[in-house]
């Protein structure tokens, strides 16, 4: 509460847009990483707190989700242009923005766009971290 007497109210996020984080995050993991990392730096990743919210910055708010779900499309996209070898200038500005953002709201995210190789790294694509095409198992 301020000193004027005046209250802010906020908005909570939603469930779905809880999700719609933890679902960007796996897709950061499943689709984009193997694009560009080893399983064992996947792994590495994984077990550290890359990616993973703080209570102590986040505090779940309408406004703060969808500055994070924003946030992490726009990284997602980034890099799939520049495995795609679409790379442009500006691009970094933008990684480097989105990042911060994250940061602000305690998502570690350690990254430089530089670490991202132009075209991908991965000379073998197959990757335990991404999702199967179906679930079936002949």
């Amino acid at each position: 509460m301020k000193g004027d007497g005046s209250v802010k109210i906020v908005s909570a996020s939603t469930e779905e847009q809880e999700e719609h984080i933890q679902n960007l995050i796996e897709t950061m993991f499943t689709v984009t990483f193997p694009k560009f990392f080893s399983d064992e730096t996947i792994h590495s990743i994984a077990e550290r707190t890359i990616l993973k919210k703080s209570d102590l910055f986040y505090n779940g708010t309408m406004e703060e989700a969808l500055k994070i779900i924003s946030s992490l499309q726009t990284l997602i996209v980034l890099l799939e242009l520049k495995a795609a070898g679409k790379e442009q200038k500006h691009f970094q500005e933008l990684f480097e923005r989105n990042c911060k953002i994250l940061r602000n709201f305690g998502i570690c995210f350690p990254f430089s766009f530089d670490q991202f190789p132009t075209g991908g790294d991965r000379k073998e694509k197959l990757s335990r971290y991404t999702k199967p095409a179906n679930k079936w198992m002949i």
